[in-house]
């Protein structure tokens, strides 16, 4: 049995570590082409879609970033699609469209 020295062994560790990584690189090359090919699959797009968008840069708290995320992610995950806080952001304020425009109403009198 001959000794292996250093250099061979962080080598040998090393291209462990490559094939492994490989292999975690296919599986996830195939899920990202499996979520794209799910994506593509929906032809309804939604109604956000056809009026002008802005890109603006909304401050919120770590929390409540964290929580957003969360939710976009777990849509995405049972729901298919990509997972979207601006998605998720677009919906709620659809949602509370019509006392947000009352409340602007009473102040604008």
């Amino acid at each position: 049995m001959t000794a292996m020295s250093a250099a061979g062994r962080a080598y040998s560790r090393w291209n462990v570590s490559i094939r492994q990584a490989a292999v975690n690189c296919q599986s996830t090359g195939a899920k990202l082409r499996q979520m794209r090919k799910d994506t593509a699959k929906r032809k309804d797009p939604g109604p956000a879609c056809s009026r002008p968008f802005k890109t603006t840069g909304v401050h919120l708290p770590a929390d409540l970033w964290e929580l957003l995320n969360r939710v976009a992610f777990e849509r995405a995950r049972t729901k298919g699609g990509r997972a979207s806080v601006s998605a998720l952001l677009v919906e709620m304020i659809e949602r509370n469209r019509k006392a947000l425009e009352l409340e602007l109403a009473k102040t604008l009198r």
